[in-house]
């Protein structure tokens, strides 16, 4: 099976995973449920308030913990293409959120390029988080449209 038809089932596993391990919670969303839209933006930008060797030393203990609670992320991380790891990004809001995190793409096992994570929200909402975020890549061809795109924008309704 090559590794594009391979795909989706990874997916779905990275997923699953990802979600344990980020730890996520809702964003104290008042009755349950958000009215509001959140739409992350990830754009290439040069490290704002850490430096490079802070965000590398972040980024290697986040992939240590992943590692540590999900045996089989090694495995993943070692035949994907690529990985994204913002380690922090700390989300606050009171009906206006926003979330702010630093990282970096990790290509053969080094740092390629730092990236930053910022996301808002409106609606019904009030908390704050901590959470960690990893994408990996698993074929070279979705590394190679992640690198040639103008900045990634993810959402949901």
């Amino acid at each position: 099976m090559d590794r594009d038809a391979m795909d989706e089932a990874e997916h779905e596993r990275v997923d699953r995973a990802s979600a344990e391990w980020s730890r996520r919670r809702t964003l104290g969303v008042l009755g349950g449920a958000s009215l509001g839209a959140m739409a992350p933006l990830a754009a290439p930008s040069p490290a704002r308030a850490r430096t490079a060797a802070q965000i590398d030393r972040s980024v290697a203990d986040a992939l240590g913990d992943l590692f540590r609670i999900r045996p089989g992320a090694r495995a993943l991380a070692s035949s994907a293409s690529g990985a994204l790891v913002i380690p922090d990004i700390i989300k606050a809001s009171f009906l206006i959120g926003a979330a702010f995190g630093e990282g970096a793409l990790i290509v053969d096992q080094k740092t390629d390029s730092y990236w930053s994570f910022t996301a808002g929200s409106i609606g019904v909402q009030a908390g704050a988080q901590r959470t960690r975020l990893a994408i990996f890549f698993l074929t070279d061809r979705s590394l190679r449209n992640f690198l040639s795109s103008d900045g990634v924008t993810m959402g949901l309704d």
